[in-house]
């Protein structure tokens, strides 16, 4: 009799295990149908991009909204650079792209003409130093 009272009480515990189950695996499931939709879309997104030597000033609102969307996939859904694999190289380079070329160039300072003038005035004094002198 103890023995069929243990048997029952593993059976319903089993049983309440896999129901519990049952009731779970749709939400992770959902879950993670969202984070493969997500990783999916970045992929396509990357994958979009043109090439780092190719980049205009067009392309990079695609690049930054590429950037955003792999930075709220790794926030929200806790993807990582492996699983984006050689495209997560290929971002890479673009961003540092991106970021040189949003740099404003330097303003003019003026060097080039101070140093021509510099090097004019070496040359007129070597050659004044070379020359030979008159000697009366």
């Amino acid at each position: 009799m103890v023995r069929h009272c243990r048997a029952r009480q593993v059976l319903i515990g089993i049983l309440v295990v896999v129901f519990m189950l049952a009731v779970m695996a749709p939400g992770q499931a959902e879950a993670s149908t969202a984070k493969e939709r997500a990783l999916e879309e970045l992929r396509e997104a990357i994958r979009a991009l043109p090439d780092r030597d190719n980049v205009t000033a067009a392309d990079h609102p695609a690049i930054k909204e590429a950037i955003r969307m792999r930075d709220r996939a790794m926030a929200e859904y806790g993807i990582t650079e492996y699983e984006i694999c050689v495209l997560s190289a290929k971002l890479g380079a673009l961003e540092g792209k991106v970021d040189v070329d949003d740099v404003a160039p330097l303003p003019p300072t003026g060097g080039t003409p101070t140093l021509l003038l510099m090097g004019l005035l070496s040359i007129i004094s070597g050659v004044g130093l070379l020359l030979p002198r008159k000697r009366d």
